[in-house]
């Protein structure tokens, strides 16, 4: 059976393809061994439950269609240092792929499939099915497809108008000015920052802030310290889940993005008013007017690149070069959180830890923040070598919660995806 892909999904496939694909890791350690027998059932119950996670993507009259079919064989590999070709024979034409070692496995998935959110939402899946020792009692309480987010928001778009929306064309945004890998592979090197939630959440109420406009706070302030930035905006880019905004539901992508700036007027307050005044301006930028021109510029970009007529391969490679250097000239950095995770008592008592990172190809650094059992876990993926950026800004965060912890992952190679790897449709 084949389907078209809503926007919001589409958006990936032509924009975020190729040799540095965007493609998101989902790590889980647990506190005991990984048994393989029971993490493959409760993979393929979690495929067979979530149908656009079981999505083989094909080329059919020039555009991706998603092929639904059912489960014969789940891309379970032992071992997770080897990156692969997504979406190709390699995955069995599947978009995601477990890989396992001794207490931990973990999702790499396109994200052409779904948010952090819907991604989440598949986890808890698969762990409910790992630990449960009477599978036919599950019940599965959440959305398990994909819908058109973007279409449904359009409908409504009549009366929306931009207020205060920032604009980074028109700013100077600073760019962190470090040596850059190749971006002929997709080498990274991985940080991780251990916040404890609870001084973090005290920290920011006593800021008359949130958690997300306080990291902002750290991060700016981290990267002023460490670079010489002078009047430019660090410009940190962020995604809005929309579902709660416009009262949608789905599990694939329902996310639209906006950016908060740490402008050098900050420097005039002390930390407390930074942090408040980043969190009014992080409103200001989520309100469902703004949040839904960037809606409306991602329906205009999908009818544009794909009326075009060279090959959608040509054409995607045209588009993804185009959008990686629009968000270079335009975004410092970026930092996707999703708030608490949790699985249950009756799972989480069994996990270590969840992380969450992705390449960071567009601009040199993207975090990734996952809070689970009181530990706000940042992974930094950048694509620098240098300590520079995550030490500075790590010192800031320990200067105001002190039980803070730095880790330095090393080098890290994430998986590719390849249109033309894709099964063709004449």
């Amino acid at each position: 059976m084949l389907r078209n892909f809503n926007t919001a999904d589409e958006v990936f496939y032509w924009g975020r393809t190729g040799t540095r694909a965007t493609v998101i890791e989902i790590k889980c350690t647990l506190k005991e061994s990984v048994n393989a027998d029971k993490l493959k059932n409760a993979f393929e119950e979690a495929l067979k439950i979530h149908t656009n996670f079981r999505i083989h993507p094909v080329i059919c009259d020039g555009r991706v269609k998603a092929s639904v079919s059912d489960v014969e064989k789940v891309p379970l590999f032992e071992g997770n240092d080897i990156p692969k070709h997504i979406g190709s024979p390699e995955t069995g034409g599947f978009m995601l792929y477990c890989a396992y070692s001794e207490k931990d496995f973990t999702i790499h998935i396109f994200h052409g499939i779904s948010d952090l959110r819907g991604i989440n939402n598949f986890l808890n899946t698969m762990l409910m099915y790992y630990f449960s020792d009477n599978p036919a009692d599950i019940t599965i309480p959440y959305v398990t497809d994909t819908m058109p987010v973007y279409e449904k928001i359009m409908e409504k778009g009549d009366s929306f108008s931009p207020n205060g929306r920032y604009n980074a064309e028109e700013r100077n945004v600073f760019r962190i000015p470090e040596t850059r890998f190749s971006d002929e592979n997709t080498k990274q090197h991985l940080f991780e920052i251990d916040i404890p939630i609870q001084p973090l959440l005290t920290l920011s109420k006593s800021c008359e802030s949130s958690v997300f406009p306080v990291l902002q706070t750290m991060i700016g302030r981290g990267l002023r310290n460490a670079y010489e930035v002078g009047d430019m905006d660090i410009a940190g880019y962020a995604s809005a889940d929309l579902r709660p905004i416009f009262k949608v539901e789905s599990g694939g992508n329902s996310a639209s993005t906006f950016v908060v700036p740490y402008t050098s007027k900050l420097d005039k307050h002390d930390f407390k008013e930074r942090a408040k005044l980043l969190r009014q301006e992080m409103m200001t930028q989520v309100k469902p007017d703004n949040l839904f021109v960037g809606i409306s510029q991602n329906i205009t970009l999908i009818g544009k690149v794909s009326s075009l007529p060279q090959s959608i391969e040509e054409t995607a490679h045209m588009a993804v070069s185009a959008a990686r250097d629009r968000d270079d000239k335009n975004n410092t950095y970026g930092l996707s959180y999703t708030g608490h995770i949790s699985f249950g008592e009756n799972i989480d008592k069994h996990i270590k830890s969840v992380t969450a990172c992705a390449g960071s190809y567009s601009y040199p650094v993207w975090i990734m923040a996952c809070e689970f059992n009181g530990i706000l876990r940042l992974t930094g993926a950048q694509s620098f070598d240098s300590d520079t950026a995550v030490r500075a800004v790590f010192d800031e965060i320990k200067e105001h919660i002190p039980e803070a912890e730095l880790f330095d992952h090393g080098i890290h190679y994430f998986d590719e995806c390849h249109l033309k790897e894709f099964e063709h449709i004449n």
